[in-house]
């Protein structure tokens, strides 16, 4: 696998990941890209849930990131993993990629 292959990865088990955490318990807090520092105080660790809108957007964001970094097929020793047809096809409210 290439860096493109592992970025699309990435991208979609994290939008999939957020898919089933608002399925299970609604708007989530959607965490940010940036590392935290273990030091900081633990209300600037604490974050407010997002409304739902917010939340489909974000893993709408991440699956069009996948559906670009995916290839289209797998080689049969690799067909568990996503391709990017799988990012398109996972009943995510999401407009057509």
């Amino acid at each position: 696998m290439d860096k493109r292959e592992y970025l699309g990865l990435t991208y979609f088990l994290r939008g999939y990941a957020y898919y089933l955490l608002i399925q299970q318990y609604g708007p989530v807090p959607i965490v940010p890209e940036v590392a935290m520092s273990v030091d900081d105080e633990t209300s600037s660790l604490c974050y407010e849930r997002n409304t739902y809108d917010e939340c489909v957007e974000y893993i709408c964001a991440n699956m069009e990131k996948a559906y670009e970094y995916l290839p289209d097929v797998r080689e049969s020793s690799t067909f568990y993993q996503p391709t990017k047809w799988a990012a398109t096809g996972n009943n995510i409210p999401c407009p057509a990629i």
